[in-house]
């Protein structure tokens, strides 16, 4: 059997409230800074003087119904200047809703990942990455 609410109880119950609140706001905090300092998103100059076009480095969204995540990864890029060229051909692939694509400079590959809608095939995106000097394939779909 339970008592009235007494202060301390009331108390505690403000105070897990609080607790919660903070835990969402450092969230989304979080997020922000991981955008403003490049991890979520990053500059790439295309041409000299021109301002920095900015892609998404990493999908951090669940999949939304209907899609699932598909990463994969291109052999071929020397520079970040490539991943626009990979991004751009990723969205323009069949099926995809979202993409990301970043260029790791020690393994001198790009990684990617896009949302890809249920029924459209993994290959097309690996085809559509596959141009000029890179070659694409499929790492992981993930349900």
């Amino acid at each position: 059997m339970q008592g009235p609410l007494t202060p301390l109880r009331l108390g505690l119950g403000a105070l897990l409230a609080l607790a919660a609140l903070s835990l969402v706001l450092v969230a989304r905090h979080s997020r922000a800074e991981r955008a403003a300092e490049g991890e979520e998103y990053q500059p790439i100059r295309l041409e000299e003087g021109n301002a920095p076009r900015h892609i998404p480095a990493a999908i951090f969204d669940p999949a939304p119904a209907g899609t699932q995540l598909v990463q994969f990864q291109v052999e071929g890029p020397c520079c970040n200047g490539c991943s626009v060229a990979l991004y751009d051909a990723a969205l323009a692939a069949e099926g995809v809703e979202r993409a990301a694509v970043r260029f790791d400079e020690d393994e001198g590959i790009a990684r990617g990942e896009v949302w890809l809608r249920d029924g459209a095939d993994a290959a097309g995106l690996a085809a559509a990455v596959t141009f000029d000097k890179y070659t694409g394939r499929i790492v992981q779909p993930t349900p």
